[in-house]
């Protein structure tokens, strides 16, 4: 692919602004709010983790599957709770994707730097309506040459995207904090990844990557401008 262009294609959530702060807090209310009913905080906590990723199966990223693990806890302990905690319950929940999102510290600096070298595109997967509050709200979204919001990632959501635009795979790098939804994808379409494995993710996303030869482990997104000649030497 001669005269292909480079590459930084981004995961958003977690990796460009942080969310899992925000599901911890509205769990962190949640379970507060029904042990002062009497059942153990830590096993509210439990059950509601569980449920949520049991439910990851029927409703993958969508808002309704957190907000039923809420419902589905609160049910479990107080069986008898009436429809008005009920419905408290799924509105906590609700909030987390209603808040606007803070991209992380220094973000704009950090564009700044690896934009000299690479076009930069976003490829975000959950909700629609949810990624696009999400990127409605984000004030360096300019930034970014292409947007994508997919159900999931794929290999071949990848492969599209660089087909679609005349990306060089192996020219460009994803960069996520994701195993499962961004590095396994990436490698299999052919990408180099970049992970920022902070462990600040779902933990369904934390799986374990074997290393292929355009894989590079990062552990905070400041850490993409200092890795910048060895993606080049990678490329």
């Amino acid at each position: 692919m001669d005269g292909a262009a480079a590459w930084l294609i981004f995961d958003a959530d977690n990796t460009l602004w942080p969310i899992e702060c925000l599901y911890d807090s509205a769990r962190e209310r949640f379970v507060r709010w029904v042990s002062a009913e009497g059942p153990d905080g830590a096993l509210v906590e439990e059950y509601q983790r569980t449920r949520d990723k049991e439910l990851h199966k029927t409703y993958g990223y969508s808002a309704c599957r957190f907000a039923r693990s809420f419902e589905d806890t609160l049910l479990c302990f107080l069986p008898d709770a009436p429809a008005e905690a009920v419905r408290f319950a799924r509105q906590l929940a609700l909030g987390v994707f209603e808040q606007p999102v803070q991209p992380v510290d220094g973000l704009e600096t950090i564009l700044d730097r690896v934009s000299r070298e690479y076009q930069l595109a976003i490829i975000t997967a959950g909700e629609q309506w949810v990624q696009e509050r999400r990127l409605n709200s984000f004030q360096l979204r300019s930034r970014f040459a292409a947007i994508q919001i997919v159900e999931a990632k794929t290999a071949e959501t990848f492969r599209s995207f660089c087909e679609s635009r005349f990306i060089d795979p192996a020219r460009s790098w994803v960069v996520g904090d994701s195993a499962r939804s961004d590095m396994i994808p990436a490698r299999d379409a052919g990408l180099g990844g970049i992970h920022v494995d902070h462990r600040e993710n779902w933990a369904l996303e934390q799986i374990e990557v074997v290393p292929w030869d355009r894989y590079v482990r990062i552990h905070t997104l400041a850490e993409l401008v200092s890795v910048q000649n060895l993606l080049s030497a990678c490329s």
